[in-house]
């Protein structure tokens, strides 16, 4: 136990000692295994990994509130990303501890946010309507390293620290929009990012066609020595622009999560307020009641005695009336008592449900529903209604022939009936006509001389 102990005291320290470089690896790294397992343990290893790289960066001065996004390294533009991504593993954190550690960590999330969106505005990243909706107005250029306060910034930087506090701390945005104004913002902001996403997937399809070709040397990390491969190549320039859509990306989608995060944290914390609310006024009445159940002596037994027998206190004599009135009185009381915990119990498990279901992952469904079509979407494509279509008229060419067959058929037949019959009365006519006209008998009356 020693040797693990001193073997992580040991990596630690080598940590704190790492290149800058190395420690946004390993955060990255631990930030994409806690958003893939969301385990409570692996979700505290990239939060620490994260925050020690923040301190890293800030004890290296990367960042100036004296410069734009042109006077940053490359090589720097990634450390940008770090208080998003702590932001976003806080955002989607399991709940396990209720909805006090679930405002915890929604108020840590709202302070990275604070901090990476007023960065993201200085620097001229997030511009025009996108700066505005970031509330920047009620923030100042809130941020650490970019005026923020170092109060502030403990309270914000983990989710050790008072939840509420950090709420207040982090600000609600102040638009005097209205709300078509806000939703067509929103629009705008999600269109962005759909842009975004696919010139960054560009940029990254030609990134791995350069590495594939050996036409440029960079890394994901962004840091490391770049050449010029030629056309199709991979350079500095093409880094920093893929680095620049990735901030301005996770600036807007930080946008969306954090008003869906203020109202998250509103609703907690009515329901902290009403459950500590719930908890004073209960206390006294369950004292009150525990009074009232052994102040009569004998009463608790006879109590215990009618809660098991009900029909007891119905038989007893009227001399032990009185006490079987006082053991009612007290399984009353602990009637009342065990129901009290069990109400509590259950809005406890309702507000625990209510805070897991809102996670980042409820928020994304609900983000899609809201940009959902206005009609339904087809079901079929229009090469299968197509096909659909040219069988059913070929089934209805194939009845179709079938019954004029049958009807032809059918006439054919009826034709040949009646000629036949016209056959046989033309030669039965003919025959009467030569029983009536024998052979010679009109030439007998030709004879003039006979």
């Amino acid at each position: 136990m020693a040797a693990a102990e001193q073997q992580q005291l040991q990596r630690h320290s080598d940590l704190e000692q790492a290149p800058l470089s190395e420690l946004y690896d390993e955060a990255a790294r631990l930030a994409d295994a806690a958003g893939a397992d969301r385990a409570p343990a692996a979700l505290e290893r990239a939060v620490a990994a994260l925050l020690r790289c923040e301190a890293a960066a800030e004890r290296a001065a990367l960042f100036s509130s004296n410069e734009d996004a042109d006077d940053i390294p490359t090589s720097s533009l990634k450390f940008l990303l770090l208080p998003s991504m702590r932001a976003e593993l806080l955002a989607g954190a399991p709940c396990a501890g209720g909805p006090e550690q679930r405002a915890r960590h929604a108020g840590a999330a709202l302070a990275a946010l604070r901090e990476f969106l007023g960065r993201a505005a200085q620097y001229g990243i997030l511009k025009g309507a996108a700066a505005e909706a970031a509330g920047l107005g009620a923030w100042g250029h809130g941020g650490r390293g970019v005026g923020g306060g170092e109060e502030e910034d403990g309270e914000g930087r983990g989710n050790q620290g008072s939840g509420a506090i950090a709420l207040r701390r982090s600000g609600a945005p102040t638009s005097s929009l209205d709300p078509n104004a806000r939703r067509q913002a929103k629009i705008e902001r999600f269109k962005r990012s759909r842009a975004l996403a696919a010139a960054a997937e560009q940029l990254r399809r030609q990134r791995d066609e350069a590495r594939r070709r050996g036409g440029g040397a960079a890394d994901d990390a962004g840091g490391g020595e770049t050449q010029t491969g030629g056309p199709g190549g991979w350079d500095e320039e093409d880094e920093r622009r893929l680095w620049l859509m990735r901030i301005e990306a996770a600036a807007l989608s930080g946008i969306d999560v954090r008003d869906s995060l203020l109202q998250e944290a509103q609703l907690l914390q009515h329901a902290i307020a009403a459950a500590r609310q719930r908890e004073a006024e209960d206390g006294p009445r369950s004292e009150s009641g525990r009074g009232a159940s052994t102040s009569s002596g004998g009463g608790g037994a006879a109590g215990r005695d009618a809660r098991m027998r009900p029909g007891a206190r119905r038989s007893a004599p009227g001399g032990g009336g009185g006490s079987g009135g006082s053991g009612g009185f007290a399984a009353g009381g602990g009637m009342a008592e065990g129901g009290d915990a069990a109400s509590r119990a259950a809005m406890m498990t309702r507000l625990s449900g209510i805070a897991e279901a809102l996670t980042l992952n409820g928020r994304e469904r609900i983000h899609q529903q809201v940009f959902r079509p206005y009609v339904p979407l087809p079901t079929i494509s229009v090469e299968q209604q197509g096909a659909m279509e040219l069988a059913a008229a070929r089934e209805r060419e194939a009845r179709q022939a079938a019954a004029d067959a049958a009807r032809s058929a059918r006439e054919e037949a009826r034709r040949s009936d009646d000629e036949d019959e016209e056959e046989v009365a033309r030669a039965r006519a003919w025959d009467a006509f030569k029983d009536e006209n024998p052979a010679g008998w009109g030439n007998s009356k030709l004879r003039p001389c006979a």
